[in-house]
């Protein structure tokens, strides 16, 4: 089936910055974009929101984005 959101984001900031963190669900962002002169639908974007905090509590984190899809 695949693997989930949260493993997905800890395993995405992991191998971008070398960091073991716990993620905790926070919400989901929709974004569509639309043509401007025809408003054809070009893209319907979903992010998913995480908080995102180290294991290590030297090391600061901020918001992180999911994209999906």
């Amino acid at each position: 089936m695949g693997e989930n959101f949260e493993d997905a984001a800890k395993r995405g900031l992991k191998e971008q910055t070398n960091l073991d963190v716990s993620v905790s669900f926070c919400g989901f962002y929709r974004q569509r974009d639309y043509a401007e002169d025809s408003k054809e639908l070009l893209e319907d974007k979903l992010f998913i929101i995480f908080q995102a905090d180290s294991k290590d509590k030297t090391q600061k984190i901020g918001p992180m984005l999911t994209h999906s899809g």
